[in-house]
C-alpha cells in the first residue's frame, strides 16, 4: 500500500511539473525516482580511479546535472515531445502492429532522455577519465512517470521475467525492421517493450488492469 501512495506522489509530481527548464524541478524529479526505483543516474558514470561515494559528492553531482538539464536545448525539445504525448494512448489491438508507431515514440524519448543525461554526466566528470554509461532503465522510468499510459519500465529483473510470459517471432519481417531500425544498445529495450505490450493486450482479454504499472507489478510478482 505504501509502494502505491508513493507512486502516486511520483505521477502528481511529475504531472504537474513536465517540463526541464527549472533545475531545482529537475534535480528533485531525478534523485526522487532515481532513488526510489534503484537506478539514479549517480550511479552510471562510469568506472573512476578515485572512487568517492559521500553524500556531498554524489548531492554536488545531481545539482549539477540538473542545471545543465534545464539549460540543454536537447531538454525543451523533449518537453515538446511529452507534451505532444499527454493523451496518446494505444489502441490494444490483437495486432501488435497497430501501435508501433506508439512504441517508438516512446523508444525515441527513451533515446532522447539517455543522450540528455549522458551528455550532463559527462560535462560533470569531463575533467576526469570517467565515461557516463547509458541509462536506458532510469530513462525508462523517469518517462513513466511523465507518461504513465504508453512508456514501459525497464531494468534488468521485468527484462527477463517478459520472456517467462511472451514469446514474439522476431522473425516477422515487421518486427525484425522495427528492431532493428534502432541502435544496438535499445533493442533490447525495444524488445522489452515490444513483449510488455503484448501482456498487456493479453491482460486486458482477461478483464485485468493492463497499464504499463499493471505490466510492471506482473512481472515484478506484485498481485494485480
Amino acid at each position: 500500500m505504501c509502494e502505491r501512495f508513493g507512486n502516486r506522489i511520483l505521477y502528481n509530481m511529475c504531472e504537474e511539473n513536465l517540463k526541464h527548464d527549472d533545475k531545482d524541478i529537475v534535480e528533485g524529479k531525478i534523485w526522487l525516482i532515481g532513488r526510489s526505483y534503484s537506478a539514479s543516474p549517480e550511479r552510471r558514470q562510469g568506472k573512476s580511479n578515485k572512487k568517492n561515494t559521500s553524500y556531498n559528492k554524489q548531492s554536488d553531482f545531481l545539482q549539477e546535472i540538473s542545471k545543465t538539464i534545464a539549460d540543454d536545448p536537447d531538454a525543451r525539445k523533449l518537453d515538446k515531445e511529452i507534451e505532444s504525448m499527454r493523451s496518446t494512448r494505444y489502441n490494444f489491438a490483437d495486432n501488435l502492429k497497430q501501435d508501433l508507431t506508439i512504441i517508438r515514440k516512446t523508444i525515441e524519448l527513451v533515446q532522447l532522455l539517455n543522450g540528455i543525461v549522458k551528455k550532463a554526466s559527462n560535462k560533470y566528470n569531463s575533467d576526469s577519465k570517467r565515461k557516463a554509461e547509458n541509462n536506458v532503465s532510469f530513462a525508462s522510468k523517469y518517462l513513466h512517470f511523465h507518461l504513465r499510459d504508453i512508456v514501459y519500465l525497464y531494468d534488468s529483473i521485468s527484462r527477463e521475467n517478459t520472456q517467462n510470459h511472451i514469446n514474439i517471432n522476431y522473425k516477422d519481417n515487421d518486427f525484425k525492421t522495427f528492431v532493428n531500425s534502432f541502435e544496438d544498445i535499445y533493442k533490447v529495450y525495444t524488445k522489452h517493450t515490444l513483449r510488455c505490450h503484448c501482456i498487456a493486450i493479453e491482460l486486458m482479454k482477461k478483464g485485468k488492469d493492463y497499464s504499463p504499472r499493471a505490466v510492471d507489478d506482473l512481472l515484478l510478482g506484485y498481485k494485480i
